[in-house]
Protein backbone atom coordinates (compact mmCIF):
# COMPACT_ATOMS: atom_id res chain seq x y z
CA UNK A 1 0.00 0.00 0.00
CA UNK A 2 3.02 2.42 0.56
CA UNK A 3 3.83 2.61 -3.02
CA UNK A 4 0.49 3.55 -3.69
CA UNK A 5 -0.30 6.00 -1.33
CA UNK A 6 3.36 7.04 -2.92
CA UNK A 7 2.39 7.55 -6.19
CA UNK A 8 -1.42 9.05 -5.12
CA UNK A 9 1.04 12.01 -3.51
CA UNK A 10 3.29 12.45 -6.30
CA UNK A 11 -0.01 13.12 -8.62
CA UNK A 12 -1.92 15.26 -6.25
CA UNK A 13 1.10 17.35 -5.85
CA UNK A 14 1.94 17.23 -9.86
CA UNK A 15 -1.92 18.10 -10.67
CA UNK A 16 -1.93 20.85 -8.11
CA UNK A 17 1.29 22.40 -9.03
CA UNK A 18 0.03 22.00 -12.94
CA UNK A 19 -3.21 24.14 -11.73
CA UNK A 20 -1.12 26.73 -9.61
CA UNK A 21 1.14 27.31 -12.57
CA UNK A 22 -1.62 27.46 -14.96
CA UNK A 23 -3.23 30.42 -12.65
CA UNK A 24 -0.16 32.40 -12.65
CA UNK A 25 0.04 32.17 -16.87
CA UNK A 26 -3.58 33.72 -16.50
CA UNK A 27 -2.98 36.22 -14.28
CA UNK A 28 0.40 37.28 -15.72
CA UNK A 29 -1.94 37.80 -19.18
CA UNK A 30 -4.28 39.81 -17.53
CA UNK A 31 -1.17 42.16 -15.88
CA UNK A 32 -0.04 42.82 -19.12
CA UNK A 33 0.36 45.93 -19.96
CA UNK A 34 -1.16 47.39 -23.04
CA UNK A 35 -1.76 50.76 -25.18
CA UNK A 36 -5.28 52.03 -25.04
CA UNK A 37 -6.82 55.16 -26.51
CA UNK A 38 -9.28 57.74 -24.90
CA UNK A 39 -11.62 59.56 -26.57
CA UNK A 40 -13.85 61.68 -24.72
CA UNK A 41 -16.52 64.89 -24.73
CA UNK A 42 -17.38 66.86 -21.84
CA UNK A 43 -19.45 69.90 -20.79
CA UNK A 44 -18.14 72.70 -18.36
CA UNK A 45 -19.56 75.91 -16.84
CA UNK A 46 -17.32 78.81 -14.97
CA UNK A 47 -18.32 78.90 -11.27
CA UNK A 48 -16.40 81.88 -10.01
CA UNK A 49 -15.68 85.72 -10.27
CA UNK A 50 -12.38 87.36 -12.00
CA UNK A 51 -11.34 90.35 -10.23
CA UNK A 52 -9.29 93.10 -11.73
CA UNK A 53 -8.78 96.50 -11.01
CA UNK A 54 -11.42 97.04 -8.34
CA UNK A 55 -13.55 95.25 -10.90
CA UNK A 56 -15.32 91.93 -10.78
CA UNK A 57 -16.65 89.78 -13.50
CA UNK A 58 -18.32 86.49 -12.99
CA UNK A 59 -17.40 84.02 -15.22
CA UNK A 60 -20.39 81.91 -16.62
CA UNK A 61 -19.19 81.02 -19.62
CA UNK A 62 -19.51 77.32 -21.26
CA UNK A 63 -16.77 75.15 -22.47
CA UNK A 64 -17.20 72.29 -24.89
CA UNK A 65 -14.60 70.07 -25.10
CA UNK A 66 -12.71 67.26 -27.21
CA UNK A 67 -10.42 65.27 -26.42
CA UNK A 68 -7.84 62.36 -27.31
CA UNK A 69 -5.64 60.05 -25.55
CA UNK A 70 -2.94 58.13 -26.15
CA UNK A 71 -1.92 56.02 -22.68
CA UNK A 72 0.18 52.48 -21.68
CA UNK A 73 -1.87 50.60 -19.67
CA UNK A 74 0.23 49.13 -16.95
CA UNK A 75 -2.37 46.49 -15.31
CA UNK A 76 -6.48 46.94 -14.80
CA UNK A 77 -5.60 49.77 -12.19
CA UNK A 78 -3.31 52.04 -14.00
CA UNK A 79 -2.93 53.96 -17.32
CA UNK A 80 -1.10 57.41 -17.72
CA UNK A 81 -0.65 59.18 -21.01
CA UNK A 82 -0.53 61.76 -23.20
CA UNK A 83 -3.39 63.71 -24.87
CA UNK A 84 -4.45 66.66 -26.73
CA UNK A 85 -7.60 68.13 -27.21
CA UNK A 86 -10.05 71.07 -27.78
CA UNK A 87 -11.10 73.52 -25.88
CA UNK A 88 -14.25 76.07 -27.33
CA UNK A 89 -15.13 78.71 -25.22
CA UNK A 90 -18.19 80.99 -26.52
CA UNK A 91 -15.73 83.66 -28.39
CA UNK A 92 -12.28 82.17 -28.26
CA UNK A 93 -10.76 78.58 -28.09
CA UNK A 94 -7.53 76.70 -26.70
CA UNK A 95 -5.82 73.21 -27.28
CA UNK A 96 -4.38 71.75 -24.12
CA UNK A 97 -1.60 69.58 -24.78
CA UNK A 98 -1.58 67.38 -20.82
CA UNK A 99 -0.04 64.53 -19.01
CA UNK A 100 -3.02 62.05 -17.89
CA UNK A 101 -2.62 59.72 -14.96
CA UNK A 102 -6.08 57.44 -14.32
CA UNK A 103 -6.58 55.13 -11.48
CA UNK A 104 -9.17 52.22 -11.15
CA UNK A 105 -10.38 51.57 -7.40
CA UNK A 106 -11.18 48.18 -7.89
CA UNK A 107 -10.63 45.70 -10.90
CA UNK A 108 -14.17 44.85 -11.90
CA UNK A 109 -16.79 45.24 -15.27
CA UNK A 110 -17.49 48.68 -12.82
CA UNK A 111 -15.25 50.73 -10.94
CA UNK A 112 -14.97 53.97 -9.72
CA UNK A 113 -12.35 55.79 -11.12
CA UNK A 114 -10.21 59.42 -10.47
CA UNK A 115 -7.63 60.86 -12.59
CA UNK A 116 -5.40 63.90 -13.28
CA UNK A 117 -4.35 66.01 -16.06
CA UNK A 118 -2.12 69.00 -16.42
CA UNK A 119 -0.21 70.82 -19.01
CA UNK A 120 -0.38 73.83 -21.23
CA UNK A 121 -2.97 75.06 -23.50
CA UNK A 122 -2.37 76.99 -26.86
CA UNK A 123 -4.17 79.53 -28.16
CA UNK A 124 -6.64 78.98 -31.40
CA UNK A 125 -8.15 81.96 -32.01
CA UNK A 126 -9.04 85.14 -29.75
CA UNK A 127 -11.68 87.49 -30.83
CA UNK A 128 -10.85 91.16 -31.31
CA UNK A 129 -14.34 92.54 -29.93
CA UNK A 130 -15.00 93.13 -25.82
CA UNK A 131 -18.21 91.88 -24.30
CA UNK A 132 -21.24 93.99 -24.90
CA UNK A 133 -22.03 93.79 -21.46
CA UNK A 134 -18.97 93.81 -19.65
CA UNK A 135 -16.60 94.81 -22.15
CA UNK A 136 -14.13 92.77 -21.17
CA UNK A 137 -12.61 89.92 -23.27
CA UNK A 138 -12.35 86.55 -21.92
CA UNK A 139 -9.34 84.05 -22.27
CA UNK A 140 -6.52 86.08 -24.05
CA UNK A 141 -3.49 84.62 -23.26
CA UNK A 142 -1.97 80.94 -23.34
CA UNK A 143 -1.37 79.62 -19.95
CA UNK A 144 -0.99 76.51 -17.30
CA UNK A 145 -3.85 73.58 -17.42
CA UNK A 146 -5.41 71.15 -15.24
CA UNK A 147 -8.19 69.27 -14.71
CA UNK A 148 -9.27 66.37 -12.12
CA UNK A 149 -12.50 64.09 -11.89
CA UNK A 150 -14.27 61.21 -10.19
CA UNK A 151 -16.45 58.73 -12.17
CA UNK A 152 -17.62 55.34 -13.10
CA UNK A 153 -15.31 53.00 -15.53
CA UNK A 154 -18.34 50.60 -17.15
CA UNK A 155 -16.41 48.01 -18.89
CA UNK A 156 -18.95 47.00 -22.17
CA UNK A 157 -16.70 44.45 -23.45
CA UNK A 158 -13.03 43.28 -22.90
CA UNK A 159 -11.86 45.75 -25.74
CA UNK A 160 -14.22 48.91 -24.99
CA UNK A 161 -15.44 50.71 -21.50
CA UNK A 162 -18.04 54.07 -20.98
CA UNK A 163 -16.35 56.59 -18.70
CA UNK A 164 -18.76 58.59 -17.19
CA UNK A 165 -17.30 61.64 -14.44
CA UNK A 166 -17.79 64.80 -12.91
CA UNK A 167 -14.86 67.40 -13.43
CA UNK A 168 -13.16 70.30 -12.38
CA UNK A 169 -11.51 72.63 -15.02
CA UNK A 170 -8.97 74.98 -14.38
CA UNK A 171 -6.91 77.51 -17.01
CA UNK A 172 -4.45 80.01 -16.36
CA UNK A 173 -4.83 83.22 -18.87
CA UNK A 174 -5.94 86.79 -18.73
CA UNK A 175 -8.70 88.77 -19.02
CA UNK A 176 -8.65 91.93 -21.42
CA UNK A 177 -10.33 95.12 -20.09
CA UNK A 178 -10.28 99.27 -20.98
CA UNK A 179 -9.59 101.70 -19.18
CA UNK A 180 -10.29 105.39 -19.67
CA UNK A 181 -7.47 107.90 -19.07
CA UNK A 182 -7.95 111.01 -18.91
CA UNK A 183 -9.94 113.51 -21.91
CA UNK A 184 -9.59 110.23 -24.24
CA UNK A 185 -12.83 109.09 -25.86
CA UNK A 186 -14.51 105.80 -24.37
CA UNK A 187 -13.56 103.10 -26.69
CA UNK A 188 -14.57 100.06 -24.74
CA UNK A 189 -17.35 98.88 -26.60
CA UNK A 190 -14.87 97.90 -29.65
CA UNK A 191 -11.71 97.53 -28.26
CA UNK A 192 -9.44 96.71 -24.65
CA UNK A 193 -6.21 98.50 -23.41
CA UNK A 194 -5.27 96.74 -20.45
CA UNK A 195 -4.65 92.87 -19.74
CA UNK A 196 -4.97 90.95 -16.20
CA UNK A 197 -3.77 87.95 -15.33
CA UNK A 198 -6.88 85.40 -14.52
CA UNK A 199 -8.03 82.07 -12.97
CA UNK A 200 -11.01 80.19 -14.99
CA UNK A 201 -12.27 77.39 -13.32
CA UNK A 202 -15.07 74.97 -14.18
CA UNK A 203 -17.16 72.29 -13.22
CA UNK A 204 -18.72 69.49 -15.69
CA UNK A 205 -19.07 66.48 -16.61
CA UNK A 206 -17.24 64.35 -19.33
CA UNK A 207 -18.52 60.55 -21.18
CA UNK A 208 -15.21 58.91 -22.33
CA UNK A 209 -15.10 56.48 -24.66
CA UNK A 210 -11.97 53.76 -23.79
CA UNK A 211 -10.56 51.06 -26.71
Amino acid sequence: MKPIKCLLFVLVTLILSMNFHAQAQNAFKKERGKFVYLSSLSFAKGMNDIKFEQRTVKNNIAVISLNQLLAYKFNPYVFMGIGAGYDMWQKTGFIPIYASFNFNIIDGDWSPFIYFNTGYSFKWYITQKPEPMTRVIHGSKAGLYGESGIGLNMRMSKKFSLLFSVNYKLQQTNINYSVIEGDQPDLSQISTNRSAFALYHFLGFKLGFLF
